[in-house]
């Protein structure tokens, strides 16, 4: 089976971000998260294989 590494991978994100900012403050204990987290539409296509029986 080849595989090629320009195929996009089925029902994968083509980009993705994920970004955090933390506060932490050790003297008053306080502590803040902030998450931001986006995908874009999910790739629906079918991989296509290789069914050629030589060598891999």
């Amino acid at each position: 089976m080849q595989i090629s590494a320009s195929q996009p991978l089925q029902d994968h994100s083509k980009h993705i971000i994920n970004a955090s900012l933390n506060y932490d403050n050790i003297d008053t204990g306080t502590q803040a998260i902030l998450l931001y987290n986006v995908a874009t539409e999910h790739m629906h296509i079918p991989a296509k294989l290789n069914t050629d029986s030589g060598p891999m």
